[in-house]
């Protein structure tokens, strides 16, 4: 689940960055919008080798947030497709959606080999070093991440596996007076 995306990620971070804050945002419910991203990815090919579930409170099932849908199903996607790609299939992936403290929490887990030690540190960095693992597509998750207002947080799944956890304000698209 280590991020491998090559140059679609760097022209994806390049014209990221260029946005800045300037994205669409749109109010969006949360349930609906997981179940139709974890439907797209039970359309491509990598999902004939793996095994997934979508788990949500009813919380988060009913939780709103805003976001821009684009974003956030890239954000999805890299994140499920990092557990196929990096692990021996058949691999088990979940993703689990539920609320706390006002954030919506999203934790992607699975049953593989889980991070290398060496991409956990670098993660950790604040710069990338010369010989750093590759993780561009794990940078994609947090940039997103952040440009929400939430974190990415990447960690060993135990007993074996990865675990990402995305946490995002719940919120409302500002009103005009």
């Amino acid at each position: 689940m280590f991020g491998y995306f090559g140059y679609q990620d760097c022209q994806f971070l390049s014209s990221f960055t260029s946005l800045g804050p300037n994205f669409r945002r749109e109010l969006l419910t949360v349930g609906p919008l997981l179940r139709q991203l974890v439907a797209q990815f039970c359309d491509s090919p990598l999902a004939d080798q793996c095994d997934l579930s979508l788990t949500q409170t009813l919380d988060a099932e009913q939780a709103q947030i805003s976001a821009d849908p684009a974003l956030l199903g890239r954000l999805v996607e890299n994140l499920l497709s990092n557990s196929v790609r990096h692990n021996q299939q058949p691999v088990t992936v979940c993703l689990c959606a539920e609320v706390r403290s006002r954030q919506l929490c999203l934790t992607f887990t699975d049953d593989g080999v889980g991070y290398p030690p060496a991409v956990l540190a670098e993660l950790k960095e604040p710069e990338s070093s010369e010989d750093a693992p590759h993780i561009l597509g794990l940078h994609v998750v947090e940039q997103i991440a952040a440009a929400h207002g939430g974190t990415a947080v990447f960690e060993q799944n135990h007993p074996h596996g990865a675990r990402a956890i995305i946490r995002l304000p719940l919120g409302e698209l500002a009103r005009s007076a």
